[in-house]
């Protein structure tokens, strides 16, 4: 979450959603998130919040291009022209 959180001020980005993974996760993603919005770690702008897969199908593309360069091969070569950012 560090990472991907310093990332976000340099790409000026403005709203992050978040896949709930529960009541306690999601309270320390929180915790996490506004600790580094204090700390100056964060875009100051950024609006943050957790929602369902089931709600918001656009979580799931992370996952399936996760997959696909993890798997390597034909598939790491099918999702490798787009993926722009890789946040280790």
């Amino acid at each position: 979450m560090d990472a991907l959180l310093a990332a976000f001020i340099s790409l000026q980005v403005s709203v992050l959603v978040l896949d709930t993974r529960g009541p306690d996760r999601d309270h320390r993603d929180r915790q996490l998130i506004a600790h580094r919005l204090r700390a100056g770690r964060a875009p100051a702008s950024l609006r943050y919040e957790h929602v369902g897969s089931a709600t918001e199908p656009l979580l799931s593309l992370p996952d399936a291009y996760g997959w696909a360069w993890g798997a390597g091969g034909r598939w790491k070569k099918l999702v490798e022209p787009i993926v722009t950012l890789i946040v280790p």
